[in-house]
């Protein structure tokens, strides 16, 4: 590796103050919303951050040195883009060539962007940390556009400082947005809700539902948070998710009707069988690749259906999927040709947030459907979703087999024993959801 080009990627190491010339900089100082991702408190050792693409990895990276250098030898931070380098000995020597011949003592800090399109890269940062190269005084950020290969990545680094290091970077949530456009709430948790706070909060709600309808259009990507959703954008996105699917050895044309019969299925659920008799997949056990895949690749969540008493999850019964953001709504319907109705749109969005939490499963009982259903210590939370302005009392009795219960609607604010009901977009602005989420392994 030429010492010109790591110089050229790292041109604080002669000024400090160049950061504020980098491209990824300049272009987040210059945009009408501004979001500055909230990174939690970094530890040492390698982080691995994987997310859907365009929803600001690089800046993050680059917000994160600028927020370093006032802090230490500018030679101790370290970046470079793989996009690229495609063999992991081309990667080996860019690391060995910042090690040689600029880096300081430990700490130091190891920017990798992009690095998931290098054959191999655990290795190479693997042999380094064996080796001794990279140091238990270092912290390492891996980050890259397909989630698959990051996932693999982090499988070939047990040991090696990654464990309760891994983050999903996702899309604002509504709560994050609606703070975008000025408006600030105090938290709620769904173990610990304050009727009256909320209460005193609803003369908000036109504002809320302006800003939430807003959201549904543009979703938590800045990019069609600035911009809007354009036919552009749309295209760009399909594009990428289409050359994902390639790299992960699957058929776009498969995936593509996949998706379709999730939509067609409108938030209710299916059986794998029932997906592969709508689509031209062979057997129920691709129906099960395709889905981990888009999983995999933070497009659709398939999730499982519960009892309550005693809790037990069902794996052998049927399933319900849901989008994961509501820029994706836009997205699957231009690349599959199927619309998705409003109340989904609203139902997969309250899904998303929920998840970030915690996992989310349904019930049903084949009497009464209640469409999420969560674990809060011993006890289980219903949240059952009416996007309308009336409700009757046959929408929240069937929340009573539940220790705690939700129904969220358009605008009703009521409280029935153990049961809240609250609008959407009040619920979604006050609850604690953020952007970074660990995985999960548990």
């Amino acid at each position: 590796m030429e010492i010109a080009e790591l110089i050229r990627f790292n041109p604080w190491w002669e000024k400090k103050g160049a950061i504020e010339e980098d491209r990824h900089i300049r272009e987040f100082e210059a945009k009408r919303i501004k979001y500055h991702p909230n990174f939690p408190n970094e530890k040492k050792g390698v982080y691995i951050i994987r997310g859907p693409r365009q929803v600001g990895k690089t800046t993050l990276l680059k917000l994160l040195i600028k927020a370093s250098l006032p802090h230490c030898d500018s030679r101790s931070i370290f970046y470079f883009s793989f996009d690229l380098v495609k063999e992991k000995e081309s990667a080996y020597d860019v690391l060995k060539g910042y090690l040689e011949r600029f880096a300081p003592a430990p700490p130091r800090k190891f920017f990798l962007d992009e690095i998931t399109g290098v054959r191999e890269w655990p290795s190479v940062i693997k042999l380094l940390i064996d080796r001794g190269d990279i140091s238990s005084q270092d912290t390492v950020f891996v980050s890259g556009s397909n989630a698959l290969d990051l996932w693999y990545g982090a499988e070939a680094l047990p040991g090696r400082g990654v464990e309760g290091k891994e983050y999903y970077f996702l899309p604002c949530s509504f709560r994050t947005y609606a703070q975008l456009f000025g408006v600030e709430l105090p938290e709620i948790s769904l173990n610990k809700v304050d009727h009256y706070l909320l209460k005193e909060h609803l003369p908000k709600l036109v504002t809320l539902n302006k800003l939430f309808f807003g959201y549904l259009d543009s979703g938590g990507f800045m990019p069609a948070i600035n911009e809007g959703a354009t036919d552009i954008t749309l295209e760009r996105y399909i594009r990428w998710i289409e050359g994902d699917i390639v790299k992960a050895n699957r058929n776009p044309t498969l995936a593509r009707e996949l998706l379709g019969a999730i939509i067609r299925k409108r938030c209710s659920q299916f059986s794998f069988d029932g997906i592969k008799k709508e689509t031209k997949i062979g057997s129920h056990n691709t129906v099960i690749d395709y889905l981990t895949m888009m999983d995999e690749l933070l497009i659709t969540k398939i999730i499982e259906k519960a009892s309550v008493r005693p809790f037990e999850v069902l794996h052998r019964k049927e399933k319900k999927g849901y989008l994961r953001d509501p820029l994706l709504f836009k997205i699957c319907e231009r690349w599959t040709g199927f619309s998705l109705e409003e109340s989904c749109k609203v139902e997969s969005t309250i899904f998303e947030h929920l998840y970030r939490l915690n996992d989310v499963y349904f019930y049903n009982d084949g009497k009464r459907e209640v469409d999420f259903l969560m674990k809060s210590g011993r006890g289980t939370i219903g949240i059952e979703v009416k996007w309308q302005s009336t409700i009757s009392s046959s929408d929240y009795l069937k929340l009573n087999r539940f220790d705690k219960g939700f129904l969220l609607t358009k605008d009703t604010l009521e409280i029935k024993d153990n049961i809240i009901i609250c609008p959407v977009s009040l619920f979604l602005a006050m609850l604690n959801v953020g952007e970074f989420i660990k995985r999960r392994f548990f």
